[in-house]
This record gives C-alpha cells, sequence and structure tokens, in this order.
C-alpha cells in the first residue's frame, strides 16, 4: 500500500509539475531547496501518503526522514483530501535524525498548525521532485520542538546527525 500511495502521489505531482512549468528561481542553492507547486482546490484530490501512516498503529514504521527545524515560510493552504488542508512548509534545518538533505528543506504538510518561526520536530515521507529530495510531513508525529520532544526523539531515532 505504501508503494501505490507514494507513485500515486509522485505521478499526481508530475501532472502538476507538467501544467505549472517549473518554480522560479528564488535565489537559494538547488542543492538544500526544494518547492513543490500544490495543486488548485478545483483539481481532484490525490492521496495523501500522511493519511495513511496516521491511520497506522505505529506511523512511526513509515517515517523516512526527521529532522528539527524553524519554520520559514508556509505557502497558501490547498484543498487535499477528507477535508485536510495542504500547503507547502520550509524549514531552516538544524538537526537531521535521518539522512542530511541540507540546511533548508520543504515539504507538504497536511494540516500543519506551526507558525513562522517555530521550532518544530518533523517527521515524513520522501521522494522527489525536480530531481530534488522533497516529502510530506506526517502530523501525528511532527510537534513542535522542546527539550522533553528531542528526548524522546533521540530515545525513538537515535542522537540527530
Amino acid at each position: 500500500m505504501k508503494v501505490d500511495a507514494r507513485l500515486s502521489l509522485l505521478m499526481a505531482m508530475l501532472v502538476i509539475l507538467g501544467a505549472c512549468g517549473l518554480p522560479s528561481e528564488t535565489g537559494r542553492s538547488p542543492s538544500t531547496t526544494t518547492t513543490v507547486p500544490l495543486a488548485n482546490s478545483e483539481e481532484p484530490a490525490m492521496a495523501i501518503i500522511s493519511v495513511i501512516a496516521c491511520r497506522e498503529t505505529d506511523p512511526w514504521t513509515m517515517v523516512e526522514t526527521a529532522f528539527q527545524g524553524t519554520v520559514t515560510t508556509i505557502d497558501p493552504e490547498a484543498a487535499g483530501t477528507e477535508g485536510d488542508t495542504l500547503q507547502v512548509v520550509s524549514f531552516d534545518v538544524t538537526a537531521w535524525y535521518t539522512t542530511d538533505y541540507g540546511t533548508t528543506f520543504s515539504m507538504w504538510a497536511p494540516n500543519f498548525d506551526g507558525q513562522i518561526g517555530d521550532t518544530w520536530l518533523v517527521a515524513g515521507a520522501l521522494y522527489p521532485v525536480n530531481g530534488q529530495q522533497s516529502g510530506e510531513v506526517f502530523p501525528c508525529v511532527s510537534i513542535p520542538s522542546s527539550d522533553t520532544a528531542r528526548q524522546e526523539w533521540d530515545y525513538r531515532l537515535g542522537s540527530s546527525v
């Protein structure tokens, strides 16, 4: 199911990218910044990996990436499945618990309730977009960063890299 959901999401993203064209240059290094365009709200709903993961008894079994980062931008919301909102959130990454993908990282973030400037512990799925790594935040395991939360993540994921 995990592979089918990812394939569906990747195919939908490729269709969107074809319709929208390439994102404009932002002056950031392309090796560390990823921007994922979202579907317009009138387009058909897509399968959201986080919905599948968060329905699992242990959603941590589907986590492919995890990091601590400070929210730098939150793109406008778009409609997701089952009443979810879906936007792209960008982070300045201060610590990776999994593979290091650079100092900035952008991910689709269903129902994200953080604010610019907040520091979060983010876990989710990975998939490539425009030849760069991106992904989707799992809201059921991603939380605002605190000493207690970081200790729990260190216990669950090991120390940051």
